[in-house]
């Protein structure tokens, strides 16, 4: 076997996903969370992985794209710190 290229995980999760997946109802959501979760994907705006936010509640559903200047790179750090905030089974990375 003979490699052609070596990454660590952290640079192969940003050349291969497409999205960071945040999954919220609407019995999780108030300030607090959102002002928490804020302060959790600031610090890896530097990225080119676009934030997804599936939103749902008894009626509807919803998946809101944030914008260009929330891509976030997708450390251990930012998915640690997100699951620790909302729940490990709520964010997701998303691939092809």
């Amino acid at each position: 076997m003979t490699a052609r290229e070596v990454m660590d995980i952290d640079e192969a999760r940003e050349k291969y996903a497409r999205g960071l997946a945040i999954s919220l109802t609407d019995r999780q959501i108030d300030d607090q969370l959102l002002n928490r979760l804020r302060q959790s994907l600031e610090p890896h705006r530097s990225g080119t992985i676009p934030v997804h936010l599936y939103y749902q509640r008894a009626d509807a559903r919803a998946r809101l794209r944030f914008g260009a200047t929330w891509r976030v790179s997708p450390s251990d750090r930012l998915l640690n710190d997100l699951r620790g905030l909302i729940g490990s089974e709520q964010v997701e990375l998303e691939f092809d």
